[in-house]
């Protein structure tokens, strides 16, 4: 089993703008689920004790970190700078292309977060900006 380190090794490889924004999503997201996380085959990056969230630093092409996320793309701040689109069975996804789009990553995966530990017969709504 790789380690979380091992994950961190794989966000300095993006390029330097978006390396530290990359690594900080990293430790976000172990501050939620806690730092034990899984490789599996495709490249993607997972807590082991909760799957809502998985990272993939993609280094070799789209120079991106790919984040996928527990919930539908309308269950997330319609706000976002975050192009988050569907993915597979009750999942959905965007792109960390540049390091401005921390602040809504962060904001978006602690939202995966809440509709992880609602359940699969959550109702789904949108979120409620209060400002």
């Amino acid at each position: 089993m790789a380690d979380f380190e091992e994950l961190l090794d794989e966000c300095d490889l993006l390029p330097s703008d978006i390396a530290p924004a990359a690594k900080a999503i990293a430790y976000y997201a172990a501050s939620v689920s806690g730092n034990v996380w899984t490789k599996d085959q495709s490249g993607k990056w997972r807590p082991t004790a909760e799957n809502f969230v998985t990272i993939k630093p993609q280094w070799k092409q789209a120079k991106s970190l790919a984040v996928t996320l527990r919930g539908e793309p309308a269950e997330f701040e319609a706000s976002s700078s975050l192009d988050i689109k569907k993915d597979q069975n009750g999942y959905s996804a965007f792109r960390l292309e540049v390091a401005s789009q921390i602040a809504d990553a962060f904001v978006a995966i602690k939202r995966a977060h809440v509709l992880f530990e609602r359940g699969r017969t959550r109702t789904k709504t949108s979120p409620k900006t209060i400002g």
